[in-house]
């Protein structure tokens, strides 16, 4: 699952280089022009979730499901992971 958050107040003004696609996919954008195919820039995941989204939408459609198997026996676990001042807090 990849999660954009919103820039914070320090950070206004920078470029966001990831873009949020279709079909559960990301694009990074490169700093400079390169070589490299613009598919090696494009990754795919079980959920992508935009700057805009809400933490209910993140669990409706991510952690919702994890708590319904776990009522029903199985085992979950909700993760995150990130570098400091990524986001994990706002997300969790």
């Amino acid at each position: 699952i990849v999660r954009c958050r919103p820039f914070l107040g320090f950070e206004s003004g920078n470029k966001c280089v990831v873009d949020i696609l279709p079909n559960d996919q990301i694009k990074i954008a490169p700093p400079q022009n390169t070589s490299l195919e613009a598919s090696r820039y494009t990754f795919t995941f079980d959920a992508t979730y935009p700057l805009e989204s809400t933490q209910f939408q993140v669990f409706k459609r991510s952690i919702k499901p994890l708590v319904h198997a776990c009522l029903e026996g199985y085992n979950a676990t909700v993760l995150a992971y990130g570098q400091t001042g990524s986001g994990k807090t706002h997300t969790i």
